[in-house]
């Protein structure tokens, strides 16, 4: 069994239900893509679109001196799926099992 050392995630869009979004490192192609998400998952997919986007630069001052910096780079995929998909609602703090705050004492 091949188990690979990636960290991808899946992001909240506008799209229709059959299609999702996630941010992939860069070294990854479509069709490495296809097959975690169909060995992992079990998604039926239909089509692999990428996006490569770069780092946002910025700068960082260190000791006086200035200099640019980059953010990782990832590639965003779009996942068409011939079945479609539904985001399990937000956590809230009951489901997630949060400890609650007690009353504050004035």
């Amino acid at each position: 069994l091949y188990f690979p050392s990636v960290s991808f995630r899946l992001v909240r869009s506008s799209l229709p239900p059959h299609q999702q979004v996630f941010r992939f490192p860069p070294k990854y192609n479509k069709i490495d893509i296809a097959s975690l998400l169909t060995g992992l998952y079990g998604l039926r997919i239909a089509d692999v679109r990428t996006m490569n986007y770069g780092g946002r630069s910025h700068y960082e001052t260190q000791r006086g001196q200035s200099r640019r910096a980059s953010a990782a780079a990832f590639k965003k995929v779009v996942v068409t799926t011939r079945d479609d998909f539904d985001f399990p609602p937000p956590p809230t703090a009951a489901r997630a099992g949060a400890i609650p705050l007690p009353p504050r004492i004035a």
